[in-house]
């Protein structure tokens, strides 16, 4: 038992004396002040135009000009005026707004389409009644839906439409986000503000805003919102805004995380982009064929990244490639 004991306690002495030679070594190929602990403490580190993760099990550098766009699958053409695709995680599947006719017009076309993650249209019109739905959300067994001046509230479960909202002086609701609270946020593209929904009372939440915003996405305490030629991060407790990213749109309608600091983001009329603070890369270009790039959804654990087509009616899957 003793010699175990000794024989342990040496072992431990070498491997202390190994990782102190080691981390010295790293220490000074780092520079003077700059330690390999404090990189990996802060997991992302900057290096010219692109971020790289260090994580014990790998190391990963992503740029926007990495990534590509493969085409998987495309719907059949019935999901008429395709504004907006959500995926539902829980339940595998895909839900596809259609306007199906003028996106400002009351005329109680508008509907719902379930669609399968290999593009089957289960149920072209699962729910119906809607004006011209556009950005969606989820809470718990919640649909939340725009619907031009109300926001929609629909059972999943029994796909009935529970509540309509009306939001005063809403104009032309468009993007929804949801926060941990169930706190529904939903920006008005023909006015300079975002509004919320919040136990059944709507109100406006940020008014003044230097762009009409569209895209809304929420990542940890923040909220970001796509404006024109830029994307703001705006504080959920304080409201804000703590840095402005500036991008080549002069709308931004999808906008969805990819990794770090990279967003996938579209451009209604029909452009598809990569971008961070640094870079941009056009992943996809359609403005030449009348084909439009609405409000887009990214699946991170399939890699796939859903465009509803607007006026081409359906509703196309890439896979991502980096």
């Amino acid at each position: 038992m003793k010699e175990k004991t000794i024989l342990f306690i040496c072992f431990l002495t070498i491997i202390f004396i190994f990782n102190c030679s080691f981390d010295s070594s790293l220490n000074e190929s780092a520079g003077s002040g700059h330690s390999i602990g404090r990189l990996y403490a802060n997991e992302i580190t900057k290096n010219n135009d692109f971020k790289c993760i260090l994580s014990n099990k790998e190391k990963k550098c992503f740029s926007p000009e990495s990534i590509e766009l493969v085409k998987v699958w495309e719907t059949s053409n019935e999901l008429l005026t395709s504004e907006s695709v959500f995926y539902d995680r829980h339940r595998k599947m895909l839900y596809v707004s259609c306007i199906n006719g003028t996106p400002n017009v009351k005329d109680g076309n508008g509907y719902i389409a379930k669609v399968s993650l290999d593009g089957t249209i289960i149920n072209k019109e699962w729910i119906i009644g809607l004006n011209a739905p556009k950005g969606m959300g989820l809470y718990r067994n919640r649909l939340y839906v725009s619907d031009i001046d109300q926001i929609v509230e629909i059972n999943i479960n029994s796909g009935i439409i529970i509540n309509r909202y009306d939001v005063q002086g809403a104009v032309f609701l468009n993007d929804i986000a949801i926060d941990r609270k169930g706190t529904v946020y939903c920006s008005d593209s023909n006015a300079t503000t975002i509004y919320y929904l919040s136990n059944g009372v709507s109100g406006a939440w940020l008014t003044g805003m230097e762009n009409k915003p569209n895209g809304l996405l929420i990542s940890h305490d923040y909220l970001y919102a796509g404006i024109k030629k830029n994307i703001l991060k705006i504080g959920l407790a304080d409201k804000v805004i703590y840095e402005k990213i500036p991008v080549a749109s002069s709308a931004v309608d999808g906008l969805k995380k990819f990794k770090n600091d990279i967003f996938f983001i579209s451009d209604w009329t029909g452009k598809t982009q990569a971008v961070n603070a640094e870079a941009s890369k056009v992943l996809l270009d359609t403005t030449g064929t009348g084909i439009n790039s609405a409000d887009i959804e990214y699946i991170r654990d399939k890699k796939l990244l859903i465009i509803p087509t607007f006026s081409g009616n359906n509703i196309t899957a890439y896979k991502v490639l980096y």
